[in-house]
């Protein structure tokens, strides 16, 4: 009797992607996809680099990957985790920063966390296959396509890093190397050896594309040419009158503006500026005068300045041509002390809000500034008459802020004197700005508090003073965080120990400034919550007509 053997059905081995190759897959495309709008030529290269390991999330959850034995990708299982540790220390200084060999995405994603959008990193790797799993670990396209973070590989590099520079020419050269522990001390000498000399080389052809861009400046006959507007995206809580500016001049004249980021990495550079003025037949800044920029600016280029800050620049009579906007009538007698001309300056207040503010919902009185605990300085000091000094003021202070007045450097001088301090060993900026305004503004606040007046609190650091967290409202973030604050107070206080203008002035809404003591301050915050303060608009705001007319007294552009 013959037995019956039949064939069983063959097994079907296409499983379906895991998610965590779905996730690598991802970040490869978007990458790639990034990477051809800033190195079309690593993107390349990357689409022809085999990558053979499994991917995997390790323990810790970040992506990576697993090669044929089941070893883990760099020999680690907790890449993100031992990324954090490794880097835990990192502060970076200037716009960019070099990251030697990092072996694992993780740590590109580490540093890059630790910057600010106005930074970039540039990552040299190891070799293709090592970017290539890099690529596939984490999505990296936001910053690849906003220019912060650019890669050089393999063994050449050196040339592959000033191909990035050809490309990105107003990059700066980066002040700062970032290493792990996981290269030795010898890689480490002859990685930095090699960059550095390419960094001399795109100084040197970056100082040579600025003296071009120079040479081809000239003044204008044939008509008037756009204007260029350093405007800085990022923002700042009350140090943001690049962008104000530039929102104000661009709506009152569009397309007559050239717009210029300077917290655009690529663009940082002076060469970015050279390049975004070579059309333009001016440039117009807030803050900056020809001392900060003028080596970026054409020798023969107009420079307008609108003051809104303390101190007035000096006139150079190398540049006549130069114009001066200030924003509080009293700094044209100090521009007057600095030698310019009466024709090359103007009034230029900041603008008022395009359309009134809205009633608010209910009487209430808004603090807008950032703050910290005072308690102890950031550091150490190395003399004990210093970290008595800091007591004093912070106590005295605490006590009666209205002791401070308007003059804080003299303020600060007599607390000196008292300990017998010498003043070239105190850092007076720190003890300014860490100390004696947040303790001032602090204790203003926790006078009206006391009076039982209706307050909120923005900015960052209320909610970590335990007196005054219950009144906190959020940090302001964004400049429709700022615009939302004023609408919804009755009136705003002025906490700044200084007698010039401020931009809190011109919000739309009544100003309570400090008076000669707590019960005046109490008084004058009282009736501004019973609208018997007014709000004052400005009298003589910024404007392209403004501009453009002191820009018509120096001739054709």
């Amino acid at each position: 009797m013959s037995t019956m053997h039949t064939t069983p059905p063959p097994v079907r081995l296409d499983v379906a992607p895991t998610l965590a190759a779905q996730a690598a897959a991802r970040n490869f495309q978007a990458n790639l996809d990034a990477l051809d709008t800033r190195q079309p030529a690593l993107a390349e290269v990357m689409r022809h680099t085999r990558v053979t390991l499994t991917w995997v999330f390790a323990r810790d959850g970040f992506l990576t990957g697993q090669d044929a034995t089941g070893q883990w990708w760099t020999w680690c299982s907790l890449p993100l985790r031992a990324a954090e540790a490794m880097l835990r220390n990192l502060h970076v200084r200037g716009t960019t920063a070099c990251f030697l060999m990092p072996s694992h995405a993780a740590q590109i994603r580490v540093a890059l966390d630790r910057l600010t959008p106005q930074q970039a990193l540039i990552a040299l790797a190891a070799d293709e296959h090592g970017l290539a799993v890099a690529l596939h670990c984490c999505d990296f396209s936001a910053e690849i396509r906003a220019g912060r973070l650019l890669f050089a590989w393999g063994q050449e590099w050196p040339r592959r890093l000033l191909e990035a520079y050809a490309d990105h020419p107003a990059l700066p050269v980066p002040q700062q190397f970032i290493k792990t522990s996981l290269i030795s001390h010898e890689q480490i000498t002859n990685l930095t050896t090699v960059a550095q000399e390419v960094f001399a080389e795109q100084g040197r052809r970056a100082g040579q594309l600025l003296q071009r861009l120079h040479q081809s400046w000239s003044p204008s006959s044939t008509g008037p040419r756009p204007l260029c507007i350093v405007a800085p995206s990022a923002f700042a809580l009350w140090d943001d009158a690049g962008a104000v500016l530039a929102d104000v001049l661009v709506a009152d004249a569009p397309g007559t503006w050239i717009r210029y980021d300077p917290d655009q990495p690529t663009m940082a550079s002076g060469v970015g500026l050279a390049r975004a003025a070579a059309e333009c037949g001016a440039v117009v800044a807030a803050n900056l005068s020809r001392a900060q920029i003028g080596a970026a600016v054409p020798p023969r280029m107009p420079i307008v300045t609108w003051l809104t800050a303390p101190p007035v620049p000096t006139f150079d009579p190398a540049n006549p041509q130069d114009a001066l906007l200030v924003a509080d009538p009293a700094w044209r007698g100090e521009a007057s002390r600095a030698g310019w001309p009466s024709c090359r300056v103007a009034l230029a207040e900041w603008p008022a809000p395009a359309t009134p503010p809205p009633a608010p919902a209910a009487a209430c009185l808004a603090a807008i500034a950032d703050t910290h605990d005072v308690t102890s300085p950031p550091q150490p000091f190395e003399l004990s008459s210093h970290q008595l000094l800091w007591d004093l003021i912070r106590n005295e202070l605490a006590r009666n802020p209205f002791a401070l007045g308007t003059n804080m450097a003299q303020y600060l001088a007599s607390r000196m004197k008292r300990l017998e301090i010498a003043p070239e060993t105190l850092d007076h900026r720190l003890f300014v700005e860490r100390l004696v305004v947040p303790a001032w503004q602090q204790a203003l606040v926790r006078v009206l508090a006391r009076a039982g007046l209706p307050l909120r609190l923005f900015g960052h650091g209320w909610d970590t003073l335990e007196d005054l967290k219950d009144l906190a409202a959020g940090p302001i973030e964004f400049r429709a965080d700022l615009r939302t604050a004023c609408e919804g107070a009755t009136a705003l206080l002025h906490l700044w120990p200084t007698g010039h203008r401020h931009p809190i002035e011109f919000m739309g809404r009544p100003v309570v400034r400090v008076a000669g003591s707590a019960q005046d301050w109490i008084r004058d915050a009282c009736a501004a919550l019973q609208g018997r303060i007014r709000y004052r608009p400005p009298a003589t705001a910024v404007s392209a007509p403004k501009v453009r007319n002191l820009l018509d007294l120096t001739g054709p552009r």
